[in-house]
């Protein structure tokens, strides 16, 4: 349980950093923080506060689909508060934004590449999920589906919500872009590439 707590926490603070660093390159928000960051410009809400509101959907959904008060389930709303901290910490304190193009890209890249890390250990350790990974599990597992694929669409629909909402509240489309699109085509993927290298040595480390 140690090196779960561990490799989870681990995680947490790779897949934070993530997403916060999404928002910092210009080229469009990851789309699992895309709604919140809509909200965050829209109403003035910090991204934190934004995420805690934004992750009580996936909450719903995941409890209508096993239609039962699931512990790990719950246990993702006090989760969302802690992780609306998280993101706030380094949305307030990290320095980083991209300058140029280049910049923009390799920031980009590397967001990407740290927030599937994050969402990979974060499954690994098998504790409470972030809520829209939460749901991507839950779907996944529900209608046997791989998880990868699930977390695809799941963005994608989430991309969708955000476009609807900021132009309804708005008048216009906010935070999304390529940035995005690259993230909903290669953040399931990335998943089962880490997944297809990495499982064997996880399972060492976790047994």
């Amino acid at each position: 349980m140690v090196k779960r707590v561990i490799v989870y926490s681990i995680g947490i603070l790779i897949l934070a950093l993530g997403i916060v660093l999404n928002t910092r390159t210009g080229l469009g928000v990851a789309a699992v923080a895309s709604f919140a960051y809509a909200l965050n410009q829209i109403t003035g809400l910090s991204l934190g506060t934004a995420s805690m509101y934004t992750y009580l959907v996936p909450v719903i959904i995941q409890l209508s689909l096993v239609r039962k008060l699931d512990l790990k389930i719950i246990l993702q709303i006090p989760f969302s508060f802690v992780f609306g901290w998280i993101l706030d910490f380094y949305n307030t304190y990290l320095p980083i934004r991209a300058t140029n193009t280049i910049n923009a890209l390799l920031l980009l890249v590397l967001a990407v590449l740290l927030t599937a890390s994050g969402v990979y250990l974060a499954l690994k350790s098998n504790l409470i999920l972030n809520p829209v990974d939460g749901a991507v599990k839950t779907i996944s597992d529900v209608f046997h589906l791989p998880f990868g694929k699930v977390k695809i669409s799941f963005d994608f629909s989430f991309v969708m919500l955000t476009i609807l909402v900021s132009l309804l509240m708005s008048g216009s489309i906010i935070g999304i872009g390529v940035g995005t699109l690259y993230a909903v085509i290669m953040m399931g993927n990335t998943i089962q590439l880490l997944s297809r290298t990495f499982d064997k040595h996880m399972e060492r480390v976790l047994a």
